[in-house]
């Protein structure tokens, strides 16, 4: 003979061991997705570097003490001497790398230039893998006119060495 009251026990706990299992299962899912970084962000950055129209810009290597190392190409027509270039988590000339003698550049050269990424007033400093993202300034001089120039581009970049 049954109790009235029994079935409805039995219908609770199938229901919480089949929701139970469920939600460990997802748990021990997410825990995996964690460990495997799945969640970090800048694991699926691409490295970027933008300058203002006339210039274009690669990053080949960004070490953990925050030196970068440019590839800079110039499309003008006029030639230029590249008197600075700097690197900054904000757009701020304060720790601008002068360059002397200038670096003259015609139309369709590049030139590769080395300098620091600042995070605020300190070298930016990160690990292998780690995401730096700013503006780069470029202070020139245009050889016919005289004219000085200053641009901005952007930049996000990941540590490659260390």
């Amino acid at each position: 003979m049954l109790k009235t009251g029994t079935h409805k026990l039995q219908s609770a706990m199938e229901y919480l061991m089949t929701y139970g299992w469920a939600i460990l299962i997802i748990g021990v899912v997410l825990v995996a997705l964690y460990e495997l970084n799945v969640f970090t962000p800048s694991n699926y950055v691409s490295p970027l570097c933008t300058l203002p129209a006339g210039f274009t810009c690669t990053s080949d290597y960004f070490y953990s003490n925050g030196l970068i190392v440019l590839n800079i190409e110039y499309t003008n027509i006029n030639p230029i001497n590249i008197t600075q270039v700097g690197c900054n988590s904000n757009q701020t000339t304060a720790h601008i790398q002068k360059y002397s003698p200038p670096v003259p550049m015609n139309a369709g050269e590049n030139s590769t230039f080395k300098t620091t990424c600042y995070q605020g007033n300190t070298p930016f400093s990160g690990q292998l893998s780690s995401l730096f993202t700013g503006s780069i300034a470029l202070n020139y001089t245009d050889t016919r006119t005289g004219f000085q120039n200053l641009i901005y581009g952007k930049i996000a970049a990941k540590v490659t060495s260390s």
